[in-house]
């Protein structure tokens, strides 16, 4: 996986405490607020991919001798694993309209 600018979630919230809880979610696991974009009317979660984007678990995941190629790969699914502990459906987002035959 390149480098990417932005990760994308499909997150099925039903009132602003389901966004909520993802929010803080991805903060307390150091993703800034102002990298967090939630739109409840598209069921969707948007991450920034900021230097200091799961910093401290990158930090972990290169000592143990993971390739450096495999960083966006590895927030990605980090980042839909921290959605996914707040007990909400999650998915990786599926543009259907970029899709569409």
């Amino acid at each position: 996986m390149a480098d990417v600018k932005e990760f994308k979630y499909s997150v099925k919230m039903s009132c602003g405490g389901c966004s909520g809880a993802v929010k803080r979610a991805l903060i307390k696991n150091t993703v800034d607020e102002k990298d967090i974009a939630i739109d409840m009317e598209a069921q969707t979660v948007t991450v920034a991919n900021s230097d200091g984007l799961l910093q401290d678990e990158v930090e972990k995941y290169k000592a143990e001798g993971n390739d450096a190629q495999d960083i966006s790969k590895f927030k990605h699914d980090k980042l839909l694993e921290i959605i996914k502990k707040t007990g909400k459906e999650a998915s990786v987002f599926v543009d259907k309209e970029a899709t569409a035959d």
